[in-house]
């Protein structure tokens, strides 16, 4: 099914999808993980995070599967302070990407731990 491509984060594989869902004049349905993944896709972080908790398990998925998103990711996790999100922050502290390791930091900082 198409909306199942939206969990797909390697390369655009869930932007297509949320495009050509778009195209199909799908409506968002009421269950909020398939939301938060069209929202993933359409790059809509603030929409994301306004999702709260049900957000936290696909942006950690992004951030440690994305290459183009793992910053973003990394600050919308920050934005939403869930400490479940902390491994996988830490872990991204680790990054070949400066800019994704500084947004892990600055993520772990809103949650209230210090990266250093």
């Amino acid at each position: 099914m198409l909306v199942d491509t939206l969990r797909i984060v390697d390369g655009n594989v869930h932007k297509v999808a949320a495009e050509a869902l778009d195209k199909l004049g799908w409506k968002l349905s009421d269950q909020p993980d398939i939301i938060v993944w069209y929202w993933i896709a359409k790059e809509q972080w603030d929409k994301v995070t306004a999702l709260g908790s049900p957000a936290v398990e696909p942006l950690i998925i992004v951030l440690e599967e994305s290459v183009f998103e793992s910053e973003a990711a990394a600050a919308a996790l920050g934005e939403l302070g869930d400490p479940c999100a902390i491994d996988a922050l830490t872990a991204a502290l680790n990054d070949d990407n400066d800019d994704v390791r500084k947004a892990a930091a600055k993520a772990l900082e809103k949650i209230g731990i210090n990266p250093e």
